[in-house]
């Protein structure tokens, strides 16, 4: 009986020695995460201070438009919606595209986990539908210097289950390719095989251009304005169809 009651008190005391140094270690790492760890909070700019972001939103908000109401007349989910708008020397571009944010737990989900990508210095931010810019964490860790991992803080939180866009907005190089007739070419590639979706993609070319050719033509949907706006809606059954726009930009 003695030696029972000494072994309880050894295990007793072993899990409040366990307790103490893991409530410690959390202490420590939640108050200041340790040397190797750096963390920055960050937000976009208002897109409406920048003309040329503000044009592109614009054209981005109302492609999402025809997106949602293809999905519901299709009755199948909204899957990536991307815009390529060119600057004027056609091989500049302000990439916007959305990105789904998927709560796969059980509780609603505020802090949701995504990434930069390469070209962190040409990175603007992450918004809402609404244009609305989203806070983020970037967390850079050592040994760690490209493609940092980001919690976004949404604003609404996400039921379990459920998902919501965000919209990544940067300035990149653009997917041109100029032939040796000088002629521009502009590709946005293929629509994804799966999931089967409603996917949108869109260029916006440089005002005064003049388009040669759109591939494919037949579902092609060009905008003629000042600034011609090419974009395709599809689903996954149009996976096969690569979808580019020859052009030439007005002359100097």
């Amino acid at each position: 009986m003695k030696d029972n009651w000494k072994l309880w008190l050894a295990t007793i005391a072993c899990v409040v020695v366990v307790a103490f140094c893991a409530r410690r270690a959390y202490v420590a790492f939640h108050a200041a995460p340790p040397d190797w760890i750096r963390q920055e909070d960050r937000i976009g700019s208002a897109l409406s201070k920048d003309d040329r972001l503000k044009v592109a939103w614009e054209k981005f908000s109302g492609l999402l438009g025809v997106a949602r109401i293809e999905a519901e007349q299709r009755q199948l989910p909204i899957g990536t919606v991307s815009l390529v708008a060119l600057e004027k020397s056609g091989t500049d571009a302000v990439s916007i595209v959305t990105q789904p944010v998927v709560n796969q737990g059980f509780n609603p989900l505020q802090n949701a986990q995504a990434s930069l990508g390469g070209d962190e210095k040409n990175f603007v931010g992450f918004y809402t539908t609404a244009g609305e810019p989203i806070p983020f964490t970037i967390v850079r860790v050592k040994g760690r210097p490209r493609s940092p991992p980001v919690t976004l803080h949404l604003s609404s939180a996400i039921a379990p289950g459920g998902t919501q866009f965000v919209m990544r907005v940067e300035w990149r190089r653009a997917p041109v390719t100029i032939g040796k007739d000088g002629k521009l070419q502009a590709g946005l590639g293929r629509f994804p095989r799966t999931p089967d979706a409603v996917y949108t993609r869109a260029v916006r070319l440089p005002s005064g251009s003049v388009i040669v050719r759109t591939v494919p033509a037949k579902t092609a949907t060009v905008s003629v304005d000042a600034a011609p706006l090419v974009s395709w809606v599809g689903t996954a059954a149009n996976a096969n169809a690569p979808m580019s726009v020859v052009f030439t930009l007005p002359k100097p």
